[in-house]
């Protein structure tokens, strides 16, 4: 028989997170995982470390959550939660329940004025993809680094990304561009363990924090620039990528590590030969125009908003431009509503949206 699209979502959903939870109120989470390369240094990973108790009461409910969940695999869609730290304001996101991507990464994209980096190990979601090329050509400054190991999947958009002509570097040094983070006006921070995929946004169990802080923006900015000028600029080129598993990347084939996962290592992957073959080609695209999409598909929408709505959260969260959206289908309770409630979600009046 024929497995339902939802059935393969299942089955090939993975627990994707990476956070503890100490003594109640320390949080440690982001991109890297627990093993050599992850926290050994050899990947390009970020990191935080929370210390509030009311953060850690958040992600030790996900927690018990994963612990103690049924077959259906179900996660309730219980709202995001909003905090004040001393270092600045820190939203936490947990998928699938709360469509990160949707409501949270692409919203701060939707509404960047100036610059945005991004360094992530995959980026296949082609509705971010549509949100960047939408703030390149308005002029924010768009800069992405991704794996190489990623730049083979055929769903990756980095040339996609190239035509359109946003730069996007791909990184040829030993171990991963594992991040996934991103950084906003200079201003917001993206980070935790959600690739900009549709398997991180609709099916695998993921953390992510969405922070409003310039100094840990400033932080991740000061690295980010400086992978940046580590990754030579031929791997910005369109159509160039570098073969993670030879001699174009560094320690690659001498650190013991099956860099491209196919169980080849070092010297046995045929990359690291004195002859490498060239690296399997990436599947045809085309960049079209309205007018062209007009004639082949009829009328032209965009499906993901190129503005907020005037009802929403303060420094996040676009609400779609459809009127048959609901509070209960929000990941965020309780926001400013601003100008008209067209949506009608501040049912009774006070101003604040979805909170009862």
């Amino acid at each position: 028989g024929h497995a339902s699209r939802e059935e393969i979502l299942a089955t090939n959903a993975i627990m994707h997170d990476k956070f503890f939870v100490v003594d109640g109120k320390y949080v440690w989470t982001g991109s890297a995982n627990n093993s050599n390369s992850g926290t050994g240094g050899y990947n390009a990973n970020a990191v935080v470390i929370v210390r509030s108790k009311d953060v850690a009461s958040v992600y030790s409910a996900e927690f018990d959550k994963l612990w103690t969940r049924g077959e259906d695999c179900d996660k309730e869609n219980d709202g995001i939660e909003e905090f004040a730290l001393a270092s600045g304001k820190v939203t936490t996101w947990f998928s699938p329940q709360d469509a990160t991507l949707r409501y949270g990464v692409a919203s701060l994209i939707t509404r960047a004025q100036h610059e945005i980096n991004i360094a992530v190990f995959f980026l296949t979601d082609k509705y971010v993809t549509a949100n960047l090329i939408e703030a390149h050509r308005r002029g924010v400054k768009v800069r992405v680094i991704i794996d190489a190991t990623a730049a083979k999947n055929g769903y990756s958009k980095h040339e996609v990304l190239r035509v359109a002509g946003l730069p996007v570097r791909i990184e040829n040094w030993g171990g991963k561009m594992h991040m996934k983070a991103a950084s906003i006006d200079d201003r917001y921070l993206v980070l935790g363990s959600m690739n900009w995929t549709s398997s991180g946004h609709y099916t695998n169990d993921e953390n992510s924090l969405l922070v409003d802080s310039p100094g840990l923006v400033g932080q991740f900015d000061q690295y980010f620039e400086r992978i940046w000028r580590m990754i030579p600029q031929e791997w910005q080129k369109r159509g160039a990528r570098p073969d993670p598993e030879s001699w174009e990347s560094g320690t690659s084939c001498e650190d013991g590590v099956d860099n491209d996962f196919d169980a080849l290592a070092d010297h046995r992957d045929p990359g690291c030969s004195t002859t490498p073959p060239p690296l399997p080609g990436l599947p045809p695209h085309s960049i079209i125009s309205k007018q062209e999409y007009q004639s082949i598909r009829g009328d032209y929408r965009l499906i993901s908003p190129n503005s907020c709505h005037p009802s929403y959260p303060d420094w996040f969260v676009c609400l779609p431009p459809w009127p048959t959206v609901k509070c209960e289908d929000l990941p965020y309770r309780g926001f400013t509503v601003r100008g008209k409630d067209l949506l009608r979600l501040d049912s009774n009046g006070d101003g604040i949206g979805c909170n009862e």
